[in-house]
């Protein structure tokens, strides 16, 4: 049941894609009807207050998927080129070994989850223009680089790279979110993901309840490509399990940095 209410909670998100302003640009779709990428989600750190619920607000739903699946695959099953859209047949594995799927149609103007891109796209060009939240504006996100990336059984391939802060929020300023995207070059496809959070969460009358942190990624494992899967960059051992409200969550120590930037 719970992983049901976290894929439906994820999947009525994806709704709110539709508020973007499209860009005005050509568009090179770099995938093509049959491609398939399979990824895994992974919290690599967890730390909350007592009492602060997994997952901790509405938009970290995707959360519990990364905790309950072993893997999930994304295959490409139609194209609309004029409209910028890729459909998607996501299959979810969950780790007590059920299936389950459903349609994503991946909009390269507007889509939150922004699974695929632009392919011409480089450095210093414009992924998402500027989004009005209401009570905040996310600014426009732009690509920071284009790095070369290893992969495990594969050659080393190139991707593009957008890294960027969220602007603090109105009503907790000393929240922090960093968000990391690599996208393969040549395809535009997503084949990295990593998100940081620190921020305070709170109950249904906006009563702070705590604070959390952590730190998540959506690696590419598989392709029908046969590039291998991404090299993660982060170790991944367990240390201690947490059973919070929604699901039991490794606990990872991160080795890079004590402070979640």
């Amino acid at each position: 049941m719970k992983k049901v209410v976290a894929l439906f909670m994820f999947l009525a998100l994806l709704m709110l894609a539709s508020a973007f302003t499209p860009k005005s640009q050509a568009y090179t779709i770099g995938v093509q009807v049959g491609d398939w990428f399979t990824y895994k989600g992974t919290i690599v750190y967890w730390h909350a207050d007592e009492g602060v619920p997994f997952p901790p607000h509405m938009y970290a739903t995707i959360l519990q998927v990364y905790n309950e699946t072993d893997w999930i695959k994304y295959e490409v099953t139609e194209i609309k080129e004029a409209a910028h859209n890729v459909t998607f047949l996501v299959t979810n594995h969950w780790k007590n070994g059920t299936e389950t799927q459903y349609t994503l149609e991946d909009n390269m103007d507007t889509s939150f989850t922004m699974m695929v891109i632009d392919a011409d796209l480089g450095p210093g060009d414009m992924v998402r223009p500027e989004y009005n939240w209401g009570f905040m504006l996310w600014p426009p996100r732009y690509l920071n680089d284009t790095v070369e990336v290893e992969y495990i059984g594969g050659e080393p391939r190139e991707v593009k790279v957008l890294d960027w802060v969220h602007p603090p929020l109105p009503f907790n300023p000393e929240a922090y979110t960093r968000q990391i995207y690599w996208w393969d070059n040549e395809t535009g496809i997503q084949v990295r993901y990593e998100v940081h959070e620190n921020s305070t969460a709170y109950d249904e009358t906006f009563q702070p309840i705590g604070d959390y942190q952590y730190i998540a990624t959506f690696e590419l494992i598989d392709t029908s490509y046969g590039w291998g899967a991404v090299v993660p960059e982060y170790p991944k051992w367990p240390l201690t399990l947490l059973t919070l409200t929604a699901a039991a969550v490794p606990i990872i120590r991160y080795k890079r940095k004590t402070r979640l930037k």
